[in-house]
């Protein structure tokens, strides 16, 4: 399994690896929600509040995806 990790930009990484059905994280600290892309606004996010809480939290998602 990809995974592509996207902070709260849309650029070419992220169109490609949807097009070709890879797993994209798109991450944005919890102080700017408001600047989510409206590119991506409609996949799921991570919001971060600090170092710690991102690692926790990708953790998260990466282990629940990959569940069989």
């Amino acid at each position: 399994m990809n995974i592509v990790i996207s902070v709260n930009i849309v650029n070419l990484v992220d169109i490609v690896a949807k097009a070709l059905k890879k797993e994209v994280i798109f991450i944005c600290r919890d102080t700017e929600i408001k600047e989510v892309h409206f590119d991506t606004n409609h996949f799921n996010h991570i919001f971060w509040k600090d170092e710690i809480d991102l690692k926790e939290r990708l953790i998260k998602m990466i282990s629940e995806s990959i569940k069989p």
